[in-house]
């Protein structure tokens, strides 16, 4: 037999207050956002990773309805504003847009003020540039066959925009598959690594194919290889077709939220996003760039983390390379 339970009139309603309570709070949810929303940025405002958040940001603006700003925090090599948005609140007011550094950081930083898995969740990859490998147009380098030929007899030296950065993790890579030894010189930014090439200091660089193009269309550097092929430099051979096999180098970007937020807000946060890759000021200013579109599902961010933190996890010890 069934056992009835008999609900008293206060007792029925308690239930209706906490169930309009928790209908108060699930529509609360749906209209994320409540109020204005901060994408945190680890670099300072002007640079690469600041513009396409910037556009990003206008995009969201315009389906929220509400204030989508930009927020700079630089310094530690992201691990200010990363920190930032691991201790705010799960409410989907603070997005931290970063790149490929959140993950070279597990793997250069030996202790970290925040836990990456635990205190942040991806939500979408906005795009990846591939990497190119180029030569000053004065050393008469313009194959990677030529530069590791030279490289077993001549000085050679590779500049870089800092310590533990993308540029130094695929030279230190390149290094490692062919035995090569490569002087690796450190700068603070594209455009010294630039002027130090045309000057002589260095004979090397990698830069994402959007900053070296106009050099190699001035003819002021020659390209060697790119990671993929770009339409902004159609004639580069890709690594592979290179002659050197497993060399990567690849930089992306990617929205990342508080752990603990909801999923109804960072589904809406990716759909923004995706939504935000289909504008035509977006692509636009990307494939200008030299960008790749991507979006996607937060899973595939969370796959690619993983797989930069594997792949340059072993370069970075055996290198013994620490981010300064």
């Amino acid at each position: 037999m069934t056992k009835c339970v008999s609900f008293s009139r206060r007792a029925l309603m308690g239930a209706v207050v906490a169930l309009t309570a928790l209908a108060g709070f699930a529509q609360a949810e749906d209209k994320y956002p409540t109020g204005p929303v901060s994408i945190v940025v680890p670099f300072a405002a002007g640079g690469t990773t600041d513009a396409i958040a910037r556009l990003i940001a206008e995009e969201l603006q315009n389906r929220w309805g509400t204030a989508v700003v930009v927020e700079n925090k630089p310094g530690a090599g992201g691990v200010i504003a990363t920190q930032a948005v691991a201790r705010s609140k799960p409410d989907g007011s603070q997005i931290l847009f970063n790149d490929i550094g959140i993950a070279l950081n597990e793997v250069t930083m030996p202790s970290l003020p925040y836990n990456l898995n635990e205190e942040l969740r991806p939500v979408i990859t906005v795009g990846e540039w591939p990497l190119a490998f180029v030569a000053a147009s004065n050393t008469g380098i313009k194959t990677m066959s030529e530069l590791i030929e030279r490289a077993k007899t001549e000085d050679i030296a590779l500049g870089t925009f800092g310590p533990a950065s993308s540029p130094h993790l695929a030279a230190e890579l390149l290094k490692s598959l062919t035995g090569i030894n490569l002087k690796v010189v450190h700068f603070k930014g594209v455009s010294p690594v630039m002027q130090a090439m045309a000057s002589g200091e260095v004979h090397l660089g990698v830069f994402g194919v959007g900053a070296a193009s106009g050099e190699v269309a001035k003819g002021t550097m020659n390209v060697l290889a790119v990671d993929y092929k770009s339409p902004l430099m159609p004639e580069a051979p890709t690594f592979a077709e290179a002659g050197v096999d497993g060399l990567c180098a690849i930089a992306w970007w990617g929205v990342f939220v508080q752990s603990k937020t909801p999923d109804s807000i960072v589904n809406e946060i990716n759909a923004g996003v995706n939504e935000a890759l289909k504008s035509e000021r977006v692509v636009k200013y990307l494939e200008t760039n030299g960008y790749t579109l991507v979006g996607g599902a937060p899973e595939a961010l969370q796959q690619r983390v993983e797989e930069s933190v594997n792949l340059w996890g072993p370069i970075v010890k055996e290198a013994g390379i620490t981010a300064q």
